[in-house]
């Protein structure tokens, strides 16, 4: 009976300590979150939409903050992962209206803060055009299972069967 009880205590202390531990990584009030219901924030300006892992009310405005599952690492973020999440404060800010100053990729083993600023602004944009640019070339459909699984299959006048 003692056993079953400290393995009760025990279980308790776990589930407050990893509550306490996402409080701590989510700095301000959750006001958006990638639930299964949650509508996909969109920029038309930017030709851009997608679902950020959450967006935190911080003093200074609204947060993204994307959740990585790995480490960081000692060299930091990866291009993309960076890339991502400005993408996700032009979103942010598309949706509610109000500048995004910054954002948060939540690791494993630590949180990155990345600024967002006008330089931030133009690079996000001049990626999202060359990524534009790049999708209205022809696509190559040799591989008919990779057509199938492709995201954009139900918008492209190319897919194969």
């Amino acid at each position: 009976m003692s056993g079953l009880l400290f393995g009760l205590a025990a279980l308790a202390l776990l589930a407050w300590w990893l509550l306490r531990r996402r409080a701590a990584v989510l700095p301000g009030g959750v006001v958006y979150s990638d639930a299964p219901d949650a509508p996909t924030l969109v920029s038309h300006r930017h030709r851009l939409a997608g679902r950020p892992d959450y967006v935190v009310r911080g003093a200074r405005g609204p947060v993204p903050v994307e959740v990585k599952s790995r480490g960081c690492g000692r060299h930091g973020p990866h291009a993309g992962e960076r890339a991502q999440l400005l993408a996700y404060c032009l979103l942010v800010e598309a949706e509610f209206g109000e500048p995004v100053r910054e954002g948060l990729l939540q690791y494993r083993d630590r949180a990155v803060q990345v600024p967002f600023g006008e330089a931030e602004r133009r690079e996000t944009a001049a990626l999202l055009a060359a990524m534009v640019g790049r999708q209205e070339r022809h696509r190559s459909h040799l591989q008919a299972a990779r057509c199938r699984g492709c995201g954009t299959r139900a918008a492209c006048g190319e897919a194969l069967g």
